[in-house]
């Protein structure tokens, strides 16, 4: 057996086959892909928790981990923060602006990791944590994402691109986001990009919802975010072909920016650690139906120092200001505040 906390690391070809051969044969698994698509870790599901890995979607969930606690599960939840300075992040949003100016981009995400101490385990997050898509991946990882990243059901594939937030406490925060001109832009770039992605593998490509608010509740308070759900039609034989259909429509065009290959390059340049397992996607497949999340709002440890890694989109129309703001907002744990203190 695998050690409990070292999930099992496979390339991308090996992943892929592994994914082709379970869906093929109705097996279910469950996986995360790092952003890049070139390292993956697959497991069937009734070997999940023997690879320290646990998680939760809205199609299947694992078991709760013990948690294991680094404080007084009695206090009330503690998270410090130790951002970029504004001249590190100035330093990257510059060049990225630099690039637009130049018609290179047009959106990019920009992400920078943040050192952070909490007064709880990993193991006791990950319980804590309220989000959607929620994956605690041995010691490598935890993350608790709000954002789906593809979800099949009967052939129909659908996507839900996420851009826009907000803190909800804000006087008219709904229209003040949903009205913004820079959010609108950015919104429907990133849509044209899902479009295109879900058109590798699918056919029959349609926006069913544009621009819906959901609330999300973090251990800072409320935010509002800005989604919308494109679907479309995969071929009968799309399980027998699982894995590659998923490696295809990597990296996450929300993660990644338009067009896809200079943003992808131009992330390689200003960011100043490469994302690894960040901004990846990670899912379920239980035998019939999948069900997948982006790898955002996420945590890891590097060098025995835990970093919470966050951003945002940036176009030609971004302030330095607000996407720094936007940053450390984005800076959370999605409990709810009276959760935080009791160990529940």
């Amino acid at each position: 057996m695998a050690d409990s906390l070292s999930p099992v690391t496979y390339s991308r070809a090996q992943a892929e086959r592994l994914m082709n051969d379970c869906a093929a044969k109705g097996v279910p698994f469950v996986f995360a892909i790092d952003y890049e698509g070139q390292n993956g870790v697959v497991c069937q599901l009734e070997q999940a928790e023997s690879h320290g890995i646990y998680f939760a979607t809205p199609l299947r969930c694992s078991a709760v981990p013990e948690a294991r606690g680094v404080g007084d599960s009695r206090e009330p939840l503690s998270v410090e923060v130790q951002p970029p300075t504004k001249h590190e992040y100035a330093k990257a949003f510059n060049a990225v602006q630099e690039a637009m100016a130049r018609q290179e981009v047009k959106l990019i995400n920009l992400t920078f990791p943040s050192a952070i101490k909490v007064n709880r385990s990993l193991q006791e997050l990950y319980n804590l944590s309220l989000a959607p898509y929620k994956i605690l991946c041995g010691r490598q990882f935890l993350c608790f994402s709000p954002e789906c990243f593809i979800r099949i059901v009967d052939g129909t594939i659908r996507t839900y691109p996420m851009k826009g937030t907000i803190s909800a406490l804000l006087p008219d925060a709904e229209q003040t986001i949903l009205n913004s001109r820079k959010e609108q832009l950015e919104h429907a770039d990133a849509v044209e990009l899902l479009k295109g992605d879900l058109a590798r593998v699918a056919s029959d490509i349609e926006v069913v919802r544009y621009r819906f608010i959901s609330r999300v509740q973090t251990h800072k308070g409320p935010l509002l975010q800005v989604s919308s759900e494109l679907s479309g039609q995969l071929p009968d034989d799309w399980k027998q072909h699982l894995g590659t259909l998923i490696f295809r429509l990597l990296p996450g065009g929300s993660i990644a920016g338009y067009p896809r290959e200079a943003a992808v390059e131009l992330i390689a340049q200003v960011e100043p650690y490469p994302r690894n397992y960040y901004s990846g996607i990670f899912g379920v497949f239980d035998g019939r139906q999948l069900d997948s999340g982006v790898l955002i709002r996420f945590m890891g440890y590097e060098h025995g120092q835990l970093y919470y890694h966050s951003g945002g989109g940036v176009t030609a129309n971004s302030s330095l200001e607000a996407e720094y703001k936007e940053l450390i907002a984005k800076i959370y744990v999605p409990v709810l505040r009276d959760d935080a203190g009791t160990g529940r």
